[in-house]
């Protein structure tokens, strides 16, 4: 019975799309029909309503039995499981009101906007919607997690402890596998923005395997980033909007196999990552954009680490001979 449940309950992120779809074109069929230009269109709008009525159901039916796998948890959840269940319930009262119609496709539509939100909320993290200007960002870290199969050791390890897993993932912290039949694995602690010290300790229990961490915008106690610094094994570490410090950066000095660390959007400066880059023999690319590092502090640092990559994001391209354009007056 479980197994089909589980089964079941993966069919959700498929269901999902056909209500937002179906009951914004019956909404739309509802209020354009009020013109005379467009009142056939309002013949369509009963049968387009119960399709949408319908998916909406079975969207929240296999949503609930998702929930109760324990992937997902927290403010988020909640208030996409209720809102979506909001929907379900106030399409139907507009499929057999039909003198409130109108006004209850109005309030539908709006139920979609706010449950789409904490939807793509937990999947793709609080902040990606309202932080567009990060797809650049995300698109390098994308890249380079197809990378991290050549930054796994020679040595062998045993799997991580189940139980810690599924702590972590329940939690909101997502764990996978950095390649095929490997038992290193990546952590991303992308619905877990203020994490208490105890996952933290749950995380390091696991510090052998772990060769990708991304804290993006996590905030730590000082306590748990002393932690992240026993982390040995970690070859790329994501810092971006975190509240990492020049201070906290000295506590990830014993990360010997660090290559690439992202500390972009922090208030890191020169001073910080002048000493980090001094401890980490292994250390081969930093990212800096919009922090307190200056031009002069770039160029600074690039002289003294002339094996490591420091970009800060901001490019400059020349102008080259060709890009000039030659205006000619029609007579």
């Amino acid at each position: 019975m479980d197994k089909i449940i589980a089964v079941v309950s993966h069919f959700h992120p498929v269901l999902v799309h056909l209500p937002i779809g179906i009951l914004l074109l019956a909404a739309g069929f509802e209020w354009v029909g009020q013109y005379s230009r467009y009142a056939a269109l309002r013949q369509s709008v009963l049968f387009t309503l119960w399709a949408g009525t319908l998916a909406a159901l079975f969207s929240c039916l296999t949503g609930w039995l998702l929930a109760t796998s324990g992937d997902f948890e927290g403010v988020a959840l909640e208030r996409h499981r209720w809102l979506g269940i909001g929907i379900g319930t106030v399409s139907l009262l507009a499929c057999i009101l039909p003198a409130w119609r109108r006004i209850l496709l109005g309030i539908t539509a709006i139920l979609l906007l706010f449950t789409g939100y904490f939807g793509i909320s937990l999947t793709h993290g609080e902040n990606f919607l309202m932080q567009p200007s990060d797809e650049n960002t995300n698109t390098i870290e994308q890249s380079t997690d197809r990378e991290t199969a050549s930054l796994l050791p020679d040595t062998p390890i045993t799997p991580a402890a189940t139980i810690t897993l599924e702590k972590l993932r329940k939690s909101g912290i997502a764990v996978w596998p950095v390649a095929q039949n490997s038992n290193y694995i990546a952590v991303n602690f992308v619905n877990a923005p203020q994490p208490p010290d105890s996952v933290i300790t749950w995380l390091v229990s696991l510090a052998p395997q772990v060769i990708t961490l991304n804290l993006s915008g996590v905030q730590l106690s000082d306590i748990a980033w002393k932690g992240i610094g026993s982390m040995t094994q970690v070859a790329q570490l994501y810092l971006r909007k975190s509240n990492i410090t020049d201070t906290l950066l000295t506590l990830l000095a014993p990360l010997s196999r660090l290559q690439s660390v992202n500390a972009g959007q922090t208030r890191v400066s020169a001073t910080g990552i002048q000493l980090l880059a001094a401890s980490l023999p292994a250390l081969r690319q930093v990212y800096l954009f919009d922090t307190e590092i200056s031009r002069a502090d770039y160029i600074r640092l690039q002289k003294n680490f002339p094996n490591i990559r420091i970009d800060t994001g901001r490019y400059v391209v020349p102008m080259l001979a060709s890009d000039t354009s030659r205006l000619k007056f029609i007579k």
